[in-house]
């Protein structure tokens, strides 16, 4: 990631660089006819991907995406179905757990996604990018399935 000053996601405690390519990934693929299904993983993959800190707004962040990933890969979800439940999932009595781990979340990044060129590229980029962050959360998939469970999906 490029070291570099400069603004920063509110509460996903990301690089500025990190935070400028996500950006540039967003410019870049707004030429191309992306469905509404690929840019909710692309944000579901990002958010999942900065769970760096206790905020009540992190938190709930990275569990909705962590949700709609889950919904996506595990319960067959079409991705931009998760993108009208998101809305009801983030108000939760008593907030969400805080999901953050040591682990590296996923061994693909905004960086590799950039790389792809088209919007066929571009989306199997995106998945890509969105299973190598829901596998790298193995350890809270109990929890998630939880979390959609209280929302009666199972």
């Amino acid at each position: 990631m490029a070291d570099i000053d400069g603004p920063t996601h509110a509460y996903m405690t990301s690089a500025p660089g990190c935070w400028s390519a996500y950006g540039e990934l967003l410019v870049r693929s707004s030429d191309w006819s992306v469905d509404r299904g690929t840019a909710q993983l692309r944000t579901d993959a990002y958010a999942s991907q900065h769970a760096t800190n206790p905020d009540a707004r992190n938190r709930q962040s990275v569990a909705v995406h962590l949700m709609s990933l889950c919904a996506t890969f595990e319960l067959g979800l079409a991705p931009g179905r998760t993108t009208t439940l998101l809305g009801g999932w983030t108000h939760r009595p008593g907030g969400y757990p805080d999901l953050i781990s040591d682990d590296r979340h996923g061994v693909v990044t905004v960086v590799d996604v950039l790389e792809a060129q088209g919007g066929e590229a571009h989306a199997a980029a995106v998945e890509r990018w969105a299973r190598s962050v829901w596998n790298a959360w193995a350890g809270h998939h109990g929890e998630i399935r939880t979390l959609l469970a209280e929302q009666g999906l199972q």
